[in-house]
């Protein structure tokens, strides 16, 4: 009896550790087709907050910052509250902010700031395309293509505005 048990966690172990390592051969090879320095801006197309469709099709040059954020995140808060009190430095490239929530709920938080500016696009994103044609999950994800939209750098997570315009501007 004692040795069908030791038998039996022996294949559970065995089991557990194959399990264990397909899920990290399974994220390896899906970290490979994530985004490369210099890759090309995806094709991607989100609602405005005018229920209208906008296509990465309609960018011809950047530099271009790309903000994920979701409203509820206070990290994502804060830049973007950041972005937009900085707004005055964003007339050399295009600011993409894509909320990971509905249209209320972005409403609600960009209320708060003057959002006059034409270099601003907000998008939502309702059904949650962006990590699966980004490839990143966190909130804030803030990504910068080059004036040629060439992926220059990804950052996850909150970051610095200073640390963005450095990278924005590097490529003007």
């Amino acid at each position: 009896m004692k040795r069908k048990y030791i038998k039996m966690l022996t294949a559970l172990g065995l089991f557990t550790f194959l399990l264990l390592l397909f899920a990290v051969v399974l994220r390896s090879t899906s970290n490979r087709t994530a985004l490369r320095l210099g890759s090309i801006l995806p094709e991607f197309s989100f609602m405005t907050l005018r229920n209208t469709i906008f296509n990465s099709s309609e960018l011809d040059t950047g530099p271009l910052l790309i903000v994920n954020f979701h409203p509820e995140c206070e990290h994502c808060q804060y830049e973007i509250s950041e972005i937009f009190r900085q707004a005055k430095f964003t007339d050399n490239f295009t600011t993409i902010l894509i909320s990971a929530s509905g249209k209320e709920a972005t409403d609600s938080l960009l209320s708060k700031y003057d959002s006059g500016n034409s270099h601003f696009k907000i998008l939502i994103d309702s059904i949650n395309n962006f990590s699966g044609i980004f490839h990143s999950k966190s909130f804030p994800t803030n990504i910068i293509y080059d004036e040629h939209l060439k992926l220059v750098r990804i950052f996850p997570g909150e970051c610095k505005y200073e640390t963005l315009l450095k990278y924005l501007r590097a490529n003007e």
